[in-house]
């Protein structure tokens, strides 16, 4: 659906002991995304790459992160 929905079941199951027992027990992205939905959070497979894919040009960035020049 959208980051925010995947950014709000991230920030659930940071702070919902419950919610974290309950994801040890997904297998693949389905169960994951089917977990998300039984707790109200729309959430998709494009939702999981798109972020995968983020996260990866993200830590490329600061891999590559030149520094400047000191005088």
């Amino acid at each position: 659906m959208t980051k925010e929905g995947l950014a709000d079941f991230l920030y659930s199951l940071e702070h919902s002991a419950s919610l974290r027992r309950e994801i040890q027990t997904c297998h693949d992205d389905n169960d994951l995304i089917q977990l998300a939905k039984d707790n109200g959070f729309l959430i998709s497979q494009i939702d999981l790459e798109t972020t995968e894919e983020s996260s990866e040009v993200e830590k490329w960035f600061n891999k590559s992160n030149i520094n400047p020049i000191k005088k």
